[in-house]
């Protein structure tokens, strides 16, 4: 009996004791001077301006960057309170609570921790609690809170557009896009690589981080023996390599023709070749694994 509880409750634990470092974490954060504030909200700014110029070649002007700064405070902020309110969700959804009542909880949970966070600025000499703070965080929540549900209607309501399955692949080709865009950003960008080397390159390492992922945790395939593994290698790098050429043939006319940026027609790209990726990783690579394995 114990062997059946005990996962249930390491879940548990560990989904209260990950909100409460992150909770501790908004507590510590929100409780620095504004002289610090200011520099982590700096720092940040200037982390993504260097993304932005890797891959768009964009450089953010002077007259912008103060804006700029401004939007990544707001944006920490909301993030800060959303991720609490997703972390409070999920450990109420896993008691087995409904969801109504988890996105309601979840929300008024986290309106009593920021009316804390605030309060708790009290013991520090000549602070005090800033409603506009915490309407940016308790936005944030909100926001939240809201995709969530929506997420969760949109599951029950088209299980066959929504799943497990999509979902996932989504978030890994997200990922996979993302590796693909800074690792062709850096290689064209900052090293000066021709365009189509850049995107090679790009390519390659997207591809390794794809099979992985896509093997392992999209289509769940398995494989009995060396000839199937094989076999599904092939036909997977086959796909890739047809994409590839789509998205050679479309850069080159986008940027080399056309002049349109290298960052904006590499995000173009990336969602073409993501749908055919799906399409031919659907039905033509991991088909015949996945029923193989049911049956």
């Amino acid at each position: 009996m114990d062997s059946h509880i005990r996962p249930g409750r390491w879940k548990t634990a560990i989904g209260w004791a990950a909100l409460g470092i992150w909770g501790i974490i908004l507590l510590v954060v929100s409780s620095q001077s504004n002289q610090v504030s200011q520099e982590i909200n700096r720092r940040t700014a200037n982390l993504i301006e260097r993304f932005i110029y890797a891959i768009f070649e964009t450089e953010i002007s002077p007259g912008h960057h103060t804006f700029f700064v401004n939007m990544t405070a707001l944006c920490l902020i909301m993030a800060g309170y959303a991720v609490f309110a997703l972390l409070l969700w999920n450990n109420l959804r896993i008691k087995g609570m409904n969801p109504r009542r988890c996105v309601i909880l979840s929300f008024a949970g986290t309106v009593l921790f920021s009316i804390i966070d605030e309060i708790h600025l009290l013991i520090y000499p000549g602070r005090l609690p800033d409603m506009l703070h915490w309407a940016k965080g308790i936005l944030g929540a909100a926001l939240m809170l809201g995709a969530t549900a929506l997420f969760g209607w949109l599951w029950a309501k088209y299980p066959r557009w929504v799943n497990r399955e999509t979902v996932s692949y989504l978030i890994f080709g997200i990922l996979t896009t993302l590796i693909n865009l800074v690792t062709y950003g850096v290689c064209y960008n900052i090293f000066g690589i021709h365009n189509l080397v850049s995107n090679a390159i790009a390519w390659v390492v997207a591809v390794i981080f794809a099979y992985v992922v896509n093997k392992i945790f999209v289509f769940q395939s398995h494989t009995e023996n060396f000839k199937q593994a094989f076999r599904e290698f092939r036909l997977f790098i086959g796909a890739r390599v047809f994409s590839f050429t789509v998205d050679e043939l479309g850069m080159w006319l986008l940027v080399n023709i056309l002049a349109v940026n290298p960052g904006i027609s590499k995000i173009g790209m990336n969602i073409i070749v993501l749908i055919i990726n799906y399409i031919f990783s659907k039905l033509f690579i991991f088909t015949a694994q996945d029923c193989s394995h049911k049956n």
